[in-house]
């Protein structure tokens, strides 16, 4: 069985933003791949002031934060003390970054030596499509879901 190494897209493959972006720059940047790839574009990877991979910017992420947005006009949203103390820290912004909608790095990500059941189980588990790769607590790529189902379903058939 292959290694996760084997399967994963360099980290340099990926459209780069920097945290302190505004989301808005993050879905131009999507759309703009979008229209120049046959797949598309689904993932931005986040960098911080020292060019370090902080994060991962997914199109769930984008939609969680368009969500936000609509939150604003919900009075029952409102009615809460935490939510409307949220609301106004967004609003006294005037913007969301993209650093705050964000997947950190840190969150979960796989060895680059594991296998690609490893990686399944990661996946199923924490209900994403992307992970990061590392290598000695580096991330060097990205290892997506479809990739893992298609190698899966080669040693199953």
């Amino acid at each position: 069985m292959k290694t996760v190494k084997e399967l994963m897209v360099p980290l340099e493959k990926y459209p780069r933003i920097h945290e302190n972006a505004d989301i808005r720059e993050a879905i131009s940047m999507l759309r703009s791949c979008t229209q120049n790839s046959r797949r598309g574009c689904q993932l931005l990877i986040v960098y911080d002031h020292r060019e370090n991979p902080s994060g991962l910017l997914t199109l769930r992420c984008l939609l969680m934060a368009v969500g936000i947005k609509t939150l604003i006009d919900d009075v029952w949203f409102k009615a809460e003390s935490w939510s409307w103390y949220f609301l106004n820290r967004m609003r006294s912004k005037g913007r969301i970054c993209v650093k705050e909608v964000m997947r950190p790095i840190a969150a979960f990500s796989i060895d680059a030596a594991e296998n690609l059941s490893k990686a399944a189980f990661l996946f199923a588990s924490h209900g994403v499509n992307f992970l990061p790769v590392t290598d000695r607590g580096k991330v060097i790529g990205i290892i997506e879901v479809g990739d893992i189902l298609n190698e899966l379903k080669n040693d199953l058939i």
